[in-house]
């Protein structure tokens, strides 16, 4: 397996990772994936707040756009890298880190330290976007 490859499955096992996961504490915890956050969305009167609207509506792309992103990746696709890129600064903004280990990783360790956690958010993206400028290239 070469090096372009390599990174493709790595990001398509981390997309998948975060969809598992997202699915898995949902149903855990007697909610389902979605519609359960679209009900709660409307109970608050998001859909009066423009702010509300937004976030709303930046997860639940950011959401569909891992699937997208995970079945790119995993088929080897070059389009894979766009859909990357468009993502990144929702990732950023919604703190949802492309090593998608990094939440149960401090879930487990159970550390909250915020200083940590923004470094590992910015890690996670900066080799997520370091690796794929380096295969765009191959």
């Amino acid at each position: 397996m070469n090096s372009r490859n390599k990174v493709f499955t790595f990001w398509g096992l981390m997309d998948i990772y975060f969809i598992l996961s997202f699915l898995l504490i949902n149903l855990v915890s007697g909610k389902i994936p979605l519609i359960d956050d679209y009900r709660n969305f409307i109970l608050i009167g998001g859909n009066e707040n423009f702010l509300y609207i937004a976030l709303f509506s930046m997860s639940i792309f950011l959401n569909f756009s891992m699937i997208l992103t995970a079945f790119l990746f995993l088929k080897k696709n070059k389009h894979a890298i766009t859909v990357a890129w468009i993502q990144e600064p929702f990732r950023l903004f919604l703190v949802v880190p492309s090593i998608s280990l990094i939440p149960t990783f401090l879930s487990i360790t159970g550390l909250q330290i915020i200083v940590l956690n923004v470094f590992l958010l910015l890690s996670s993206e900066f080799l997520k976007c370091y690796t794929l400028l380096k295969v765009r290239k191959l």
